[in-house]
């Protein structure tokens, strides 16, 4: 079980360091809460750059002990 660490203001400056402004379409993925996601498109439509900021915002995440 992974426990969240969800702090807007820590996403918000990965974001700006980056360079990275989701649009509103993106963020709906980014705030996702959801384990599995399915994201669809056509070539070049940023499937995998909206998957590597998913990752980047989560890396912070931590597995919980039990």
């Amino acid at each position: 079980m992974t426990t969240a660490v969800r702090n807007p203001l820590l996403r918000t400056y990965l974001f700006d360091k980056v360079g990275f402004y989701p649009t509103p379409e993106q963020s709906i993925i980014l705030d996702s809460g959801y384990r599995f996601n399915l994201v669809a498109g056509g070539e070049q439509a940023g499937k995998s750059l909206v998957a590597s900021k998913y990752l980047l915002s989560r890396f912070a995440d931590t597995e919980e002990r039990g």
